[in-house]
Protein backbone atom coordinates (compact mmCIF):
# COMPACT_ATOMS: atom_id res chain seq x y z
CA UNK A 1 0.00 0.00 0.00
CA UNK A 2 2.90 2.23 -0.08
CA UNK A 3 5.39 3.24 -3.12
CA UNK A 4 9.17 4.32 -2.30
CA UNK A 5 10.94 7.04 -4.68
CA UNK A 6 13.54 9.18 -5.35
CA UNK A 7 12.32 12.90 -5.41
CA UNK A 8 14.14 16.21 -5.74
CA UNK A 9 12.36 18.79 -4.71
CA UNK A 10 14.83 19.56 -2.09
CA UNK A 11 17.49 19.80 -4.78
CA UNK A 12 19.17 16.68 -3.64
CA UNK A 13 17.99 13.07 -4.55
CA UNK A 14 16.26 12.18 -1.41
CA UNK A 15 13.98 9.11 -0.48
CA UNK A 16 10.12 9.49 -0.06
CA UNK A 17 7.05 7.53 0.60
CA UNK A 18 3.78 7.82 -1.04
CA UNK A 19 0.54 5.98 -0.86
CA UNK A 20 -0.39 3.63 -3.04
CA UNK A 21 -2.44 6.33 -5.15
CA UNK A 22 0.50 9.18 -4.82
CA UNK A 23 -0.98 11.05 -1.80
CA UNK A 24 0.36 11.55 1.70
CA UNK A 25 4.23 11.88 0.71
CA UNK A 26 6.61 11.86 3.21
CA UNK A 27 10.24 12.31 3.05
CA UNK A 28 12.44 10.01 4.75
CA UNK A 29 16.14 10.99 3.53
CA UNK A 30 17.25 14.66 5.35
CA UNK A 31 21.31 14.49 4.55
CA UNK A 32 21.18 17.06 1.68
CA UNK A 33 23.43 14.28 -0.13
CA UNK A 34 22.48 11.83 -3.18
CA UNK A 35 20.36 8.77 -2.45
CA UNK A 36 19.18 6.31 -4.82
CA UNK A 37 17.56 2.63 -4.92
CA UNK A 38 14.82 2.22 -2.43
CA UNK A 39 14.12 -1.68 -1.73
CA UNK A 40 11.40 -2.39 0.26
CA UNK A 41 12.22 -5.54 3.38
CA UNK A 42 9.71 -8.75 2.81
CA UNK A 43 7.97 -7.56 5.45
CA UNK A 44 7.65 -4.12 4.77
CA UNK A 45 8.98 -2.30 7.96
CA UNK A 46 12.74 -1.37 6.32
CA UNK A 47 13.58 0.20 3.21
CA UNK A 48 17.34 0.02 2.19
CA UNK A 49 18.98 2.08 -0.12
CA UNK A 50 22.12 4.05 -1.68
CA UNK A 51 22.93 6.61 -0.16
CA UNK A 52 26.36 9.03 -1.03
CA UNK A 53 26.15 10.91 2.61
CA UNK A 54 29.36 10.12 3.61
CA UNK A 55 30.64 10.60 -0.40
CA UNK A 56 31.14 6.58 -1.21
CA UNK A 57 28.28 4.36 -2.32
CA UNK A 58 26.85 2.76 0.49
CA UNK A 59 23.96 0.86 1.64
CA UNK A 60 21.60 2.37 4.51
CA UNK A 61 18.36 0.78 5.84
CA UNK A 62 15.69 2.78 7.32
CA UNK A 63 13.46 1.35 10.22
CA UNK A 64 10.00 2.44 9.35
CA UNK A 65 8.86 2.10 12.67
CA UNK A 66 11.70 3.86 14.61
CA UNK A 67 12.31 6.01 12.16
CA UNK A 68 16.17 4.86 12.78
CA UNK A 69 18.87 5.29 9.55
CA UNK A 70 21.92 2.71 9.74
CA UNK A 71 25.10 2.50 7.64
CA UNK A 72 25.11 -1.62 7.27
CA UNK A 73 27.48 -1.79 4.31
CA UNK A 74 30.82 0.60 3.63
CA UNK A 75 33.12 -1.24 2.25
CA UNK A 76 36.01 0.50 -0.06
CA UNK A 77 34.26 0.81 -3.74
CA UNK A 78 30.84 0.35 -4.62
CA UNK A 79 27.91 -0.99 -2.51
CA UNK A 80 24.82 -0.48 -4.33
CA UNK A 81 21.73 -2.34 -5.51
CA UNK A 82 20.11 -3.66 -2.47
CA UNK A 83 17.74 -6.27 -3.08
CA UNK A 84 15.69 -8.36 -0.12
CA UNK A 85 15.27 -12.03 0.29
CA UNK A 86 11.91 -13.18 -0.24
CA UNK A 87 11.80 -14.71 3.00
CA UNK A 88 13.65 -11.90 4.91
CA UNK A 89 16.99 -12.11 7.03
CA UNK A 90 19.54 -11.53 4.08
CA UNK A 91 19.46 -8.96 1.11
CA UNK A 92 21.43 -9.57 -2.06
CA UNK A 93 23.98 -6.45 -3.03
CA UNK A 94 26.68 -5.59 -5.62
CA UNK A 95 30.09 -4.94 -4.08
CA UNK A 96 33.21 -3.84 -5.52
CA UNK A 97 36.09 -4.28 -2.50
CA UNK A 98 37.77 -6.90 -3.86
CA UNK A 99 38.06 -4.51 -6.87
CA UNK A 100 35.60 -6.56 -9.39
CA UNK A 101 31.62 -5.63 -8.86
CA UNK A 102 30.12 -8.79 -7.86
CA UNK A 103 26.88 -9.99 -6.57
CA UNK A 104 27.18 -11.09 -2.89
CA UNK A 105 24.88 -12.21 0.03
CA UNK A 106 24.68 -10.05 3.31
CA UNK A 107 22.57 -10.47 6.13
CA UNK A 108 20.29 -7.55 7.45
CA UNK A 109 23.48 -6.37 9.54
CA UNK A 110 25.73 -5.86 6.18
CA UNK A 111 27.65 -8.75 7.42
CA UNK A 112 29.02 -10.53 4.36
CA UNK A 113 27.39 -14.64 4.35
CA UNK A 114 28.99 -15.24 1.03
CA UNK A 115 29.96 -13.97 -2.03
CA UNK A 116 27.90 -15.01 -5.29
CA UNK A 117 29.13 -14.75 -8.78
CA UNK A 118 32.60 -14.84 -9.51
CA UNK A 119 33.49 -13.19 -13.42
CA UNK A 120 35.82 -10.21 -14.66
CA UNK A 121 32.82 -8.87 -15.84
CA UNK A 122 30.69 -6.16 -14.16
CA UNK A 123 27.51 -7.86 -12.09
CA UNK A 124 24.94 -5.50 -11.25
CA UNK A 125 21.10 -5.11 -10.25
CA UNK A 126 20.03 -8.06 -8.58
CA UNK A 127 16.22 -9.60 -8.22
CA UNK A 128 15.08 -12.58 -6.08
CA UNK A 129 12.38 -15.15 -7.31
CA UNK A 130 9.76 -15.00 -5.43
CA UNK A 131 10.81 -18.62 -3.62
CA UNK A 132 14.07 -16.91 -2.89
CA UNK A 133 16.13 -20.18 -5.26
CA UNK A 134 17.06 -17.81 -8.07
CA UNK A 135 18.68 -14.51 -8.83
CA UNK A 136 17.80 -12.24 -12.04
CA UNK A 137 20.90 -9.74 -12.20
CA UNK A 138 22.60 -7.96 -15.14
CA UNK A 139 26.11 -8.43 -16.55
CA UNK A 140 28.29 -7.33 -19.11
CA UNK A 141 30.13 -10.50 -19.73
CA UNK A 142 28.75 -10.76 -23.23
CA UNK A 143 30.13 -7.23 -23.74
CA UNK A 144 27.11 -5.55 -23.41
CA UNK A 145 24.33 -5.36 -20.62
CA UNK A 146 22.14 -8.72 -20.67
CA UNK A 147 19.86 -10.10 -17.93
CA UNK A 148 21.03 -13.76 -16.29
CA UNK A 149 19.89 -16.09 -14.12
CA UNK A 150 21.96 -17.26 -10.99
CA UNK A 151 20.68 -20.26 -9.45
CA UNK A 152 21.50 -19.79 -5.72
CA UNK A 153 22.38 -22.73 -4.30
CA UNK A 154 24.54 -23.87 -7.18
CA UNK A 155 25.89 -20.23 -7.81
CA UNK A 156 25.68 -21.39 -11.84
CA UNK A 157 24.60 -18.75 -13.93
CA UNK A 158 22.39 -18.63 -17.26
CA UNK A 159 22.40 -15.68 -20.08
CA UNK A 160 18.17 -14.88 -20.85
CA UNK A 161 18.73 -12.30 -22.80
CA UNK A 162 20.06 -12.05 -26.22
CA UNK A 163 18.59 -9.41 -28.12
CA UNK A 164 19.03 -5.85 -27.75
CA UNK A 165 21.65 -3.94 -26.99
CA UNK A 166 21.71 -2.37 -23.81
CA UNK A 167 19.10 -4.92 -20.97
CA UNK A 168 18.84 -3.80 -17.59
CA UNK A 169 16.44 -3.71 -14.18
CA UNK A 170 15.03 -7.29 -13.90
CA UNK A 171 12.17 -8.10 -12.07
CA UNK A 172 9.57 -11.50 -11.84
CA UNK A 173 6.22 -11.74 -11.85
CA UNK A 174 4.66 -12.37 -8.22
CA UNK A 175 4.06 -16.34 -9.45
CA UNK A 176 8.09 -16.85 -10.63
CA UNK A 177 7.10 -17.07 -14.11
CA UNK A 178 8.38 -14.08 -16.21
CA UNK A 179 10.97 -11.28 -16.10
CA UNK A 180 10.49 -7.95 -16.95
CA UNK A 181 13.27 -5.80 -17.50
CA UNK A 182 14.04 -2.29 -19.52
CA UNK A 183 15.69 -2.77 -22.89
CA UNK A 184 17.40 -0.84 -25.94
CA UNK A 185 16.53 -1.84 -29.28
CA UNK A 186 16.24 0.48 -32.46
CA UNK A 187 17.82 3.34 -30.34
CA UNK A 188 14.94 3.40 -27.37
CA UNK A 189 13.98 1.99 -23.92
CA UNK A 190 11.21 -0.19 -23.90
CA UNK A 191 9.58 -2.91 -21.05
CA UNK A 192 10.22 -6.05 -21.90
CA UNK A 193 9.29 -9.66 -20.98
Amino acid sequence: TKIAFVGDATGEKEIYLADFDGSNIQQLTRDGKMNLSPTWSSEGKQISFVGYKRGNPDIYTADLITKAIERISMRPGLNIAPAYHPNGGKLAATLSFTGNPELYLLDLRGQLIRQLTISWAIDVSPSWSPDGKKLAYVSNRAGKPQIYLLDVASKRSTRLTFEGEYNTAPAWSPRGDRIIYNGLHNGKFDIFM
